[in-house]
Parts: C-alpha cells; sequence; structure tokens
C-alpha cells in the first residue's frame, strides 16, 4: 500500500503543518506527483504566497509542466494549474536523505484510511529529524537547473 506525506515549513524550517494520506496501489513516481498535488493544495487554501516544493524524486522534479507531452494526465494538468496561480511556487530536486521528515511522516498513517489527515504539531517519530535540520543539516542541497 502507498502512502503519501506533506509538510509545509516556516522559512526558518519549522514545522507549521503536515498531512498524510493512504493512496493505495500506485507507482513511486505517482505516489510523488500525488504529494506534490496535496502540498499544493493545501499550501494554496493555507494563503500561502511563496512555496519552495522539494522532492526526492528526479523524475518528478525535471518534469516539465509546460510540455504538451504530459498534458493528458489528469494529475500533471492539476499541478500545472496550480502553479500558474497567482502565488510563486518552484519545484526542486533533493537528496533523499534530505527528505527523511516527510518520509518518516508517510510511514505513520493508518493504512485503512484514505481521508488526508492533519498532523497540527510534529508526530513523535518526526521530531528527532527536525531538530536535525534545524542544527543545519549535515548534507548539501542539490537544485536541478
Amino acid at each position: 500500500m502507498g502512502s503519501i506525506g506533506v509538510v509545509i515549513r516556516g522559512s526558518s524550517g519549522e514545522w507549521i503543518v503536515g498531512h498524510t494520506k493512504q493512496i493505495g496501489y500506485i507507482s513511486p513516481f505517482q505516489a510523488e506527483l500525488w504529494s506534490i498535488l496535496v502540498g499544493l493544495e493545501v499550501a494554496w487554501s493555507m494563503g500561502v504566497e511563496q512555496l519552495h516544493v522539494q522532492t526526492d524524486c528526479k523524475q518528478a522534479s525535471s518534469l516539465d509542466l509546460s510540455d504538451s507531452e504530459f498534458s493528458f494526465i489528469l494529475i500533471v494538468r492539476t499541478i500545472r494549474s496550480l502553479c500558474n496561480c497567482a502565488w510563486y511556487s518552484d519545484l526542486f530536486w533533493i537528496l533523499q536523505k534530505c527528505n527523511m521528515v516527510v518520509d518518516a511522516l508517510s510511514k505513520i498513517i493508518t493504512p485503512q484510511s484514505y481521508l488526508l489527515l492533519l498532523h497540527d504539531s510534529a508526530p513523535t517519530v518526526v521530531k528527532s529529524l527536525l531538530e536535525r535540520d534545524a542544527h543545519g543539516p549535515p548534507y548539501h542541497w542539490h537544485v536541478l537547473s
């Protein structure tokens, strides 16, 4: 069973909100697209004006949303539509070890629940990862150009 995790952080890396959801049997690439879509929807509904979307999936980060080759895929069209709203958003690739908070969050959901679950505060299993990030990550960020 696949699941997704979404974490929205402030400009200093602090936890604002997290979401998890069971999504069924799909490919890792499809799960990443769902995570991006849900993250964009949540941020838009919160009135976020600037959003940097980070993904550890190179295939998703390098997806050209303006390419008509992918326009038949509904989720890609929906992501494109949200990215074109009146806000600033960008999408870039990060190392998987830089995405440990989201990866840990996505693993703590109830398998029978297909609802989007809200986490107003960071669950215990991700607090140490958040603290590690707050003290400066022991890794380097990589941005695809």
